[in-house]
């Protein structure tokens, strides 16, 4: 009997001293982690989303974007179930994420966050705005509906050339759903300039009126055409000003609409001084080229245009597919390319690599094709999915969502023929 009793005894000292750390570092087992709330003295806790985990490796964004990739260790505890790419977790540690060599983090603890994880639909969600606030880690939007948000933004997510800047339009691209003006639950991808986005338009225009308390501008292109857009929301750079009869670049979220059209007006970003920016850019996805040198590319907004110039930066052909950026002076009044001079055309993203967005509402949604009220006008029916791709049957009629997709929309035929394009995702997206 005390034989037995001994035994015990020793099973019992032996079973204390591992999980004091006496008998070395031990993986978690289910049970013996923690409770969530214990935080030791001394460490901290960053909350935010698994990228990845394999052997020990997490790559972990936080809620405000920054980006780290963790060592675990063998007596870091973890979730019962383990980890998932797309789950909200608690990190618990010393030291410094951010911290090197001897200074490097000690993973504590990784459990799961109250916060479920992010469903696929609601990630690389978008909005767009104009800047009203741009603080160290915040930043401040009003969308062109008049709602206001505030998101926050770690530094390595601003996409932008010299930071945010009050009366700038930016896209936010995030992860989580968005609940009325609560941007708690969501994690900022990207910040970036929308009058660089592809899917901006640069029209060279004559101003014909401006009405500065009326907020509204009316301008005509080269061939005539008038257009007239509102301007409480749109950022002026214009050093100078600018007067009647002077020319600008309109920046727009689609092609411009004509006054006598009846039709929405695009969303203008932004006016600019021509003499800014003398060389204008547009980016396009080739189908093909020419015998004769040109190439023939399908624009975003549904244009098709056959360019002429060298091809920089690359030794190989263009590829069906590819997304190419072409620098050109002079004027592009809507197919009619004999009034601009091309300076150069770069390689922007490989066909394989190329993903291209249409913002809308959704008319019918279904796991393998999605019929799309365009923001730009007409209407899209998409029925080809991208290796991989997919639309999520959570969505439903009247939800706006941008749709991702490879290839290009459009041909001089129809505008709305989407039969070169493949779906790779949809997800929701907020005006």
């Amino acid at each position: 009997m005390k034989k037995i009793w001994w035994k015990a005894a020793a099973l019992a000292l032996c079973f204390a001293l591992t999980l004091a750390g006496c008998g070395g570092a031990q993986p978690a087992r289910p049970g013996s982690a923690p409770a969530q709330s214990e935080v030791p003295p001394g460490m901290a806790v960053a909350y935010g989303v698994v990228l990845d985990y394999t052997d020990g490796t997490l790559i972990f964004r936080t809620n405000s974007g920054l980006e780290y990739v963790l060592k675990l260790s063998k007596s870091t505890f973890l979730p019962e179930g383990g980890l998932a790419a797309g789950a909200r977790v608690e990190v618990v540690y010393s030291g410094s994420l951010d911290g090197k060599g001897e200074n490097r983090p000690d993973i504590y603890r990784v459990s799961a966050s109250r916060t479920q994880a992010i469903d696929p639909v609601y990630t690389a969600s978008t909005i767009d705005g104009v800047v009203t606030q741009a603080a160290l880690n915040d930043t401040a939007i009003r969308t062109a509906g008049g709602q206001e948000y505030t998101f926050t933004t770690a530094d390595n997510v601003q996409a932008l050339r010299d930071g945010a800047r009050k009366g700038m339009w930016v896209r936010i691209v995030f992860d989580g759903p968005l609940e009325g003006s609560d941007t708690s639950g969501v994690i900022v991808r990207s910040v970036l300039e929308c009058a660089v986005q592809p899917d901006a338009v640069q029209t060279l225009v004559t101003v014909r009126s401006y009405d500065e308390a009326g907020h509204t501008m009316t301008v005509q292109a080269s061939d005539g055409t008038r257009y007239t857009f509102g301007t409480e929301f749109v950022e002026f750079d214009t050093p100078n000003g600018f007067r009647t009869g002077g020319q600008v670049v309109v920046y727009s979220r689609g092609q411009l609409v004509a006054e006598e059209s009846g039709e929405p007006q695009a969303l203008v970003y932004r006016v600019g001084d021509v003499r800014l920016s003398p060389v204008r850019q547009l980016e396009g996805i080739v189908e093909r080229a020419e015998e004769d040198g040109g190439l023939v590319l399908h624009l975003y907004d549904g244009r098709v245009l056959t360019v002429y110039g060298r091809v920089s930066g690359t030794q190989e052909e263009l590829d069906t597919g590819d997304v190419v950026r072409v620098s050109y002076i002079g004027e592009l009044a809507g197919t009619d390319t004999r009034q601009m001079k091309v300076q150069k055309i770069e390689l922007r993203t490989a066909a394989l690599d190329a993903e291209t967005s249409v913002l809308g509402t959704v008319r019918q949604a279904s796991g393998t094709a999605i019929t799309l009220e365009a923001a730009g006008g007409g209407t899209l029916r998409f029925s080809q999915l991208a290796a991989g791709g997919e639309i999520s049957a959570r969505l439903k009629a009247g939800d706006m969502v941008r749709v991702y997709y490879t290839g290009w929309l459009g041909t001089p035929q129809n505008v709305s023929d989407t039969s070169g394009a493949k779906v790779v995702r949809a997800a929701f997206a907020y005006d």
